[in-house]
């Protein structure tokens, strides 16, 4: 594995490659400090650079303000430089490139929200097997999103994806056998999939499963490990809804259960951070 040391060295020699991934390093604290305005600086060279990825995420770090100051003018510029580079690699059958495309036209990032092009391009993707673009197609069938809604047919998809190696797919696999939706209720199929997706990093899967330890759905209950997947979810994502729900779970729990819980987190943490590698 690449040092942080060889990698800024590479970076610093113009490898635009190098450049991207130093930037999403420091994006992600993967093994060094979160700092914004490092991986704006390293991703927005990248991007000068020609690598279309990191225009992408440069699109997204300008819109959101992160890293720098908000500007939703050169977000735009970004998007559409990114969308032209997909574009040619969509004509090239890159799935990757035609599955980008199809998010960008889902929630009209850079151009007009359009669900028919993002069907469009999803099922480009999901001909060539890139499990994202499946996952993609299964939602809008499930959620009837420019497309008639067919239960059956997401969950087929979900099923799909799931078998290669999507996460989210996991993820919603095991929420529709725990609903009986698109098939009989399955509690031991629905803890199956979520602990699958939940060891692969998928933080809503870490905080389902969590509250099924705890309350003992499906399960033996065990408060601790229940917690546990909760503060492991946090670590990973610190959305609010499962911030919340740690401290409630803090009232209620001793502070050895805590303590236990805390280092039970630590040691998930560490599977999911050896699987991911």
């Amino acid at each position: 594995m690449i040092t942080i040391e060889e990698l800024t060295k590479n970076a610093e020699h113009g490898d635009a490659d190098a450049m991207f991934l130093l930037g999403c390093t420091y994006q992600s604290g993967d093994g060094v400090d979160v700092d914004d305005q490092q991986a704006y600086t390293w991703l927005k060279l990248a991007a000068e650079n020609g690598h279309v990825d990191a225009m992408y995420i440069m699109a997204h770090m300008c819109f959101s303000g992160i890293g720098a100051e908000q500007n939703e003018r050169q977000a735009t510029v970004w998007y559409l430089q990114a969308m032209t580079e997909y574009k040619q690699l969509a004509k090239e059958d890159d799935a990757e490139a035609m599955c980008k495309l199809g998010i960008m036209y889902l929630d009209g990032q850079g151009v007009k929200e359009n669900l028919q092009e993002a069907f469009n391009w999803f099922q480009r993707a999901a001909a060539k097997e890139n499990a994202e673009a499946i996952t993609r197609l299964a939602c809008m069938y499930s959620d009837g999103q420019g497309v008639e809604q067919d239960i059956d047919k997401a969950f087929e998809l979900f099923i799909q994806a799931a078998n290669l190696g999507d996460a989210e797919a996991m993820f919603n696999m095991a929420a529709m056998y725990r609903d009986g939706e698109g098939t009989e209720q399955d509690l031991e199929k629905a803890i199956d999939w979520y602990k699958l997706s939940a060891n692969a990093g998928y933080p809503w899967a870490m905080f389902d499963l969590g509250v099924m330890y705890y309350n003992g759905e499906g399960m033996e209950k065990d408060p601790v490990e229940g917690y546990a997947w909760n503060v492991a979810a946090f670590e990973i994502d610190d959305y609010e809804e499962i911030e919340q729900l740690l401290d409630a779970l803090e009232e209620e729990l001793t502070d050895q259960q805590i303590e236990q819980g805390q280092l039970r987190a630590k040691t998930i943490l560490d599977r999911i951070d050896g699987n991911e590698k």
